[in-house]
């Protein structure tokens, strides 16, 4: 069975994009996606939940409100506290943000920037690894594409400019072949 999660109905139409979920260790179901309305407006970050395994779920509310736009969202849990990260481009040119909620996603803290360089920054990925929040993300500063990945605390503060730019070529194959890196993530 398919559900609408968005239901959108003239002459309130929205363009939705770009949709992440996890199931976190309650079995809440969290989700979300980059959102824009069809005339006007700037791509936002919004976010739903579902606590039946996706038979209903809460009306979609914004959790970005970025003059310049926010979209391509990720999402990771730990415990009570859902970690969202996403591109903006409030600063001018992209930059990763991160935005943090403490109880299931019922409230949220306020935007964290993670990235600081004028390059493109784009496509993050998130993950959770013991007290570490594990950023992968693409950008240009290099003046090619190259992928980044940073280690956050789970704490509320962000370490500035902490970065491995990883290697050029990464392996693919278990019998160590290795193929040269440079594309989308």
């Amino acid at each position: 069975q398919n559900v609408w999660i968005t239901n959108d109905l003239s002459p309130n139409v929205y363009f939705d994009y770009d949709p992440a979920f996890i199931k976190d260790d309650a079995g809440i179901l969290h989700l979300v996606w980059a959102r824009k309305q069809d005339v006007g407006g700037t791509w936002q970050i919004y976010y739903s939940r579902s606590t039946n395994n996706g038979d209903s779920w809460t009306m979609p509310i914004p959790i970005t409100f970025s003059p310049k736009g926010a979209w391509k969202p990720d999402i990771a849990f730990k415990g009570e506290t859902l970690y969202v990260a996403w591109v903006d481009y409030r600063d001018g040119n992209s930059e990763i943000y991160l935005k943090r909620s403490t109880d299931r996603g019922l409230s949220w803290l306020d935007d964290e920037r993670i990235t600081t360089h004028i390059s493109f920054s784009t496509n993050p990925k998130i993950e959770i690894y013991q007290d570490k929040l594990l950023i992968a993300y693409q950008d240009y500063q290099s003046g090619n594409w190259d992928i980044y990945f940073k280690k956050i605390s789970t704490g509320l503060q962000v370490p500035q400019n902490r970065w491995v730019k990883l290697p050029v070529e990464i392996p693919l194959e278990p019998d160590g072949k290795r193929v040269k890196s440079g594309g989308f993530i």
